[in-house]
């Protein structure tokens, strides 16, 4: 059995699944118990749901000839009833009658939101590998149905390389409403990186992601440690203001807002502490600056951040500091790390006390292997719980990251 066949089974079973009520149990949950609609039946042959229902308990027995006659009794009452439509279909295709794709598709007409008859659609069009029939039979049981999303990832996510993997990457690039919901659920699939490759790469060089979804996909490759896939994505101008990765250091003017994702600064909130970029703060009213405000309470403020990518070297992080009468046991300082496992590979000076702008500097060091990617954290240095505290303000501003000649 091909790979293709495995997948679009599981597709139909896992549609099925949610609306099997309408086949095993005889529409048992819309109309009552079996016996009931049986009795209906009997007492009102010409009522169109109760043959309906009937077919389904039929077709629920294995009696395919049972089910398809009483869906055309239906039918003969009721030329529009969807369910009666599907029942049928199910019940030629049973038979191995070609006419079953014919009858499912009028199912599909009749019913948009019949989920089996989409469902079973899907599944044709799945094992066949029609491209243009899977598009749009996917996109037509999503919407009707975005429960199945989760259900439906890991087969999804089977057909990278395929043209039906083709057809899913233009479907997605289309912003179809249940784009979002596959998104989170591929985030759950493992090797979610060759994911990203297959379908949001395409997306985001055409520009085809939104910020949302690019944050998004940035935490998630994060996680994995997928740094190459999340440095990429950056680059491609996901920001909402569509400016480009700089080469090494990204926003270290502090002139806009703290992108929160990829390669460009964060920025968590923490109790105890105002963290701003502010414009006109820097060292002249043209300069913007990173404003930091400690209210005198246990904080230990490690909280800004950016993850770099910089090649092995020897560099210098150089920037402008003032200190406004800030008070605490030790300072805050600028450190580097290598990242996974975040070695330490730099510290630079600490900071406190009073004093106006001054220019400091950090040298740092990326060894030649095994560090490809890198952090760089403000932190607010304490050697134990006494020493996180701090009062007062401190102000950062026109940082730059160098190679050294």
């Amino acid at each position: 059995m091909t790979s293709a066949r495995v997948l679009a089974m599981v597709l139909i079973v896992a549609c099925l699944a949610l609306a099997w009520p309408v086949l095993r149990l005889g529409l048992a949950a819309w109309y009552g118990a079996q016996e009931e609609v049986v009795r209906a039946f009997a007492l009102a042959s010409v009522d169109a749901r109760a043959a309906g229902a009937v077919a389904a308990e039929r077709l629920g027995r294995g009696d395919a000839m049972g089910a398809r006659q009483a869906a055309l009794r239906a039918l003969a009452t009721a030329p529009m009833d969807g369910r009666a439509w599907s029942v049928l279909g199910l019940a030629l295709a049973a038979d191995g009658a070609e006419a079953a794709a014919a009858v499912m598709g009028r199912a599909a007409e009749v019913a948009p939101r019949n989920t089996v008859a989409r469902a079973w659609l899907l599944q044709q069009a799945w094992t066949s590998g029609d491209a243009p029939a899977f598009r749009y039979h996917l996109d037509a049981l999503l919407r009707v149905d975005p429960d199945l999303i989760p259900q439906l990832a890991g087969p999804l996510s089977g057909l990278i390389g395929t043209e039906l993997g083709l057809a899913l990457r233009q479907l997605l690039a289309e912003r179809p409403p249940w784009r979002a919901a596959l998104w989170q659920a591929f985030w759950r699939v493992p090797g979610r990186s060759t994911l990203f490759h297959a379908y949001l790469g395409p997306l985001a060089a055409g520009g085809g992601l939104s910020r949302a979804e690019a944050m998004a996909w940035s935490h998630a490759l994060e996680r994995d440690g997928a740094y190459d896939p999340l440095a990429w994505l950056w680059q491609q101008g996901n920001r909402e203001d569509g400016v480009p990765a700089a080469a090494r250091l990204t926003d270290g003017d502090f002139a806009r807002p703290p992108a929160g994702f990829g390669l460009g600064w964060r920025l968590i909130p923490v109790p105890g502490v105002s963290a701003v970029f502010s414009s006109g703060s820097g060292p002249s009213p043209a300069q913007s600056a990173l404003v930091l405000q400690f209210a005198g309470q246990r904080a230990p403020f490690e909280h800004l951040l950016q993850l770099l990518r910089l090649p092995p070297g020897v560099y210098t992080l150089r920037y402008q500091v003032r200190a406004d009468g800030l008070r605490t046991a030790h300072g805050l300082q600028w450190v580097a790390y290598c990242l996974p496992g975040w070695q330490e590979l730099a510290a630079g000076p600490l900071a406190k006390g009073r004093h106006d702008w001054r220019v400091e500097a950090m040298p740092l060091v990326v060894p030649a292997s095994g560090c490809t990617t890198q952090a760089l954290r403000l932190r607010l240095r304490a050697l134990g719980p006494s020493d996180q505290w701090a009062v007062g303000g401190l102000r950062y501003a026109a940082m730059r990251l160098d190679p050294v000649d």
